[in-house]
């Protein structure tokens, strides 16, 4: 009745360009694997088994909990809800047995399951929150030491995460590593490339996407397939902005003061970002969506003598924050579920500070380009485009002495044109 581990995701290409782009070596890389397989090996582990390695549970509860009335009602739902077998091979015997461990055997013996189906079963039967509170009924465990072991079951978790984690990689390496994979930098390629998701997965998923337009994201994570700090993992690689849980974090009267006077609650409510931290001309601003990034462009322009950094949290973290900072709540809930679909505001500008490591904004850039071209017989360059960005935001910097560029879409005479001005400081505009 042990866990079988899922296979390990194919990351050697993830792996090669680590050890040639010199950012890692393949022993660290070897190092961080072990730590992950040991880590999503007890990932896998069914709650009751965890119990009965921690010597909570004995083998003749487990056998007393797979013969309980509510064990075999909820597994026999389990077993009709699973479309891999032939229910009418299954249901005579379902009708024949009330105790599942005997009835998983007639299926096994009797060649309708196979042995590795057989154990995959009773793993989900031992993983069951049934189980578990029937094993609380029976007064065979305290209901804390069960909320301790669901604690203990986390999801998989990649190499690339405990490498981060160790400071053995830093996010601006994993953002290059991840455009060298795939320069379109989406989520669901990076998540496939974390080994986090599977082929099948990253399929489903953006059916589902496409059906119920809700963001790729948050469809894993309703679906349990990833965590709410691993999905913000991917982003802050996709984005190349660091992910902060600010557990702790709390806001003093004075900053509070300070903070409201640079970004007023309209405008924090209007583009979802919220003031985090002032240190000297430093300004942090937490954003809970990535998409997000682009919209602090009025913060920019009227502080342009602020230095401004953005960090992901969650969408949770943000609405408490917001309360504290502006006395209200704020639902971001809807924002939260909502696909990015890239559409375009005219004359919404989009403020470029680092063309090398801001390479995710500059592909939304693209990719409002690419919807608004009226030739679709033409086909951009994604390189060229962020060449042509790049170039032109280091060719205005040197003649305005800036370090901000806006760039932004206009239609004079109908045609698309790319139109870019520097963001000036105060002193430089008096």
């Amino acid at each position: 009745m042990t866990a079988e581990l899922p296979k390990q995701p194919d990351c050697s290409k993830l792996e090669q360009l680590l050890v040639n782009q010199k950012i890692t070596s393949q022993k660290e890389i070897k190092t961080a694997k072990s730590a992950a397989f040991l880590f999503n090996k007890r990932a896998s582990t069914p709650v009751c088994l965890i119990l009965a390695e921690e010597n909570q549970l004995k083998k003749s509860d487990i056998t007393k909990l797979l013969t309980s009335k509510p064990v075999y009602k909820e597994a026999v739902e389990l077993i009709k809800n699973d479309k891999s077998l032939d229910q009418n091979k299954t249901s005579s015997y379902i009708s024949k047995n009330n105790n599942i461990l005997k009835l998983l055997n007639e299926l096994t013996n009797n060649n309708i399951i196979s042995l590795n189906k057989r154990n995959l079963l009773l793993n989900k039967v031992l993983n069951l929150k049934t189980a578990a509170k029937t094993l609380a009924s029976m007064g065979l465990l305290f209901e804390d030491s069960l909320e301790a072991a669901f604690r203990k079951q986390k999801k998989k978790i990649s190499f690339c995460e405990i490498l981060y984690e160790q400071h053995l990689v830093t996010l601006s390496e994993l953002n290059h590593i991840f455009i060298k994979l795939d320069n379109s930098l989406k989520l669901g390629g990076i998540l496939s490339n974390l080994g986090l998701i599977d082929e099948k997965t990253l399929s489903n998923t953006l059916k589902e996407q496409s059906k119920s337009g809700l963001s790729f994201g948050s469809i894993l994570v309703n679906q349990k397939k990833i965590s709410i700090q691993q999905l913000y993992f991917a982003l802050s690689i996709q984005y190349n902005i660091p992910f902060r849980q600010l557990s702790n974090f709390t806001y003093s009267d004075s900053q509070k003061i300070e903070l409201r006077g640079i970004v007023d609650r309209k405008i924090a409510e209007q583009n979802f970002i919220i003031p985090i931290l002032l240190t000297y001309n430093n300004l942090m601003i937490g954003v809970f969506n990535p998409s997000h990034v682009a919209d602090i462009n009025d913060i920019i322009s009227k502080y342009s003598d602020l230095k401004i950094s953005c960090v992901l949290i969650t969408h949770n973290k943000f609405e408490q924050l917001y309360a504290l900072l502006y006395g209200e709540i704020l639902n971001t809930t809807n924002d939260l579920i909502a696909g990015h679909s890239h559409t375009y505001t005219p004359g919404k500008k989009t403020v470029i500070s680092q063309p090398d490591s801001q390479y995710r904004l500059i592909n939304d850039l693209f990719e409002k380009y690419l919807k608004l071209i009226k030739d679709k017989n033409l086909n951009p360059d994604r390189k060229v485009f962020h060449d042509f960005i790049r170039e032109n935001y280091f060719k205005i910097c040197s003649e305005y002495d800036c370090s901000n560029v806006s760039f932004w879409f206009e239609f004079p005479n109908n045609n698309l044109k790319i139109m870019a001005s520097p963001v000036l400081s105060k002193n430089q505009t008096d």
